[in-house]
């Protein structure tokens, strides 16, 4: 079922909502959600936050279609699968060696950092996380226009 409508056009907007709980980002998740009404959540199961989980999201996305996709998590769908946006907070799996181990560094580097190319949009908290993470992604240049700011789910929507 598409939803919204541009020029006559139906359009589907999938939402991982598979992030809604009471943690941090699963708040963030549930705002984003209440605030975009045509927005449906997408019928996939299992952890956002599995190591594999990118790409079965990848897989889900190129069988539906959506026009859009958003992520409130740092789960980025691996391939080619369309228009989406994702959230990176911040690069403190890589800045902190507390943080850091061989398997964050492998995702980031081959999940995150091709993911933040190609994105619509990538939404952080701060403007100097956005600095961080253009830099480090290697889109300084075409940064300023895809990553986002957002302190809030009201400044986003």
């Amino acid at each position: 079922m598409r939803t919204g409508k541009t020029a006559g056009m139906a359009v589907l907007t999938l939402f991982d909502s598979r992030w809604i709980g009471t943690h941090g980002i699963g708040r963030f998740a549930a705002e984003l959600l209440s605030r975009a009404p045509d927005f449906r959540p997408i019928a996939l199961r299992g952890r956002p936050s599995a190591a594999l989980d990118p790409w079965r999201l990848g897989a889900y996305l190129r069988r539906e279609k959506p026009d859009f996709f958003l992520s409130p998590g740092y789960n980025a769908p691996a391939g080619t699968c369309g228009r989406f946006g994702f959230t990176v907070h911040d690069l403190i799996h890589l800045a902190t060696p507390d943080n850091a181990n061989v398997f964050k560094r492998l995702y980031y580097r081959e999940v995150i950092r091709p993911a933040v190319r190609r994105a619509s949009i990538v939404f952080t908290v701060s403007e100097f996380s956005r600095r961080e993470i253009c830099e480090w992604a290697g889109v300084n240049g075409a940064c300023q226009g895809s990553c986002r700011l957002s302190h809030a789910a009201d400044r986003v929507l």
